[in-house]
């Protein structure tokens, strides 16, 4: 993913994958960064992340639901 990232592959996709990967090793810090990345390049994501079930642990965080609001 870095490699991607330094390439200038910067869709909001890329970033959606990061944020689930961070998610999956349990780093919320680190799935929220790229959850805004992903949102600041395409802003329709907001529905697909909200409704994502690998993003579930993150629908008690603050933070999380202000990203998606």
């Amino acid at each position: 993913f870095i490699h991607a990232e330094k390439n200038n592959y910067r869709d909001a996709y890329l970033y959606f994958l990061m944020a689930v990967a961070y998610l999956k090793k349990e780093d919320e810090a680190g799935s929220l960064r790229y959850v805004e990345k992903c949102l600041k390049k395409d802003e329709q994501y907001k529905i697909i992340v909200y409704n994502e079930p690998d993003f579930e642990p993150l629908l008690q965080n603050q933070d999380f639901l202000k990203l998606v609001e």
